[in-house]
C-alpha cells in the first residue's frame, strides 16, 4: 500500500477542499456571465444600463440637426422616461 501521509490523498482538505473544487468554477462562470452582460450595456443593448441614455441622446442630436420636429423630440423624451 503506498503512503498517503497523514492526512491521505487530499491534504488535509476533505470536504472542504471537495466544496472549493465545485464553488471555484461556479464563481469563474458567473465572473464570465458578469463581464459579458456589462459589456452588452456599455454598448446600450436594449435592456443594457446605457440604453436609454444612448436613445436619449440619438433623440436630441436628429433634433438638433433639424431631423425631427419639436413635436416628434418631446415626443419621443416622454416615451424614453416611462
Amino acid at each position: 500500500m503506498p503512503f498517503c501521509g497523514v492526512y491521505g490523498f487530499q491534504g488535509g482538505f476533505g470536504i472542504l477542499g471537495m466544496f472549493f473544487m465545485f464553488l471555484l468554477p461556479v464563481l469563474f462562470i458567473l465572473l464570465l456571465v458578469w463581464i459579458v452582460y456589462a459589456v452588452i450595456a456599455r454598448e446600450g443593448g436594449e435592456k443594457g444600463l446605457g440604453g436609454r441614455d444612448r436613445e436619449m441622446r440619438i433623440a436630441k442630436e436628429r433634433y438638433a440637426k433639424g431631423e425631427i420636429t419639436k413635436e416628434e423630440y418631446e415626443e419621443i423624451i416622454k416615451i424614453l422616461q416611462k
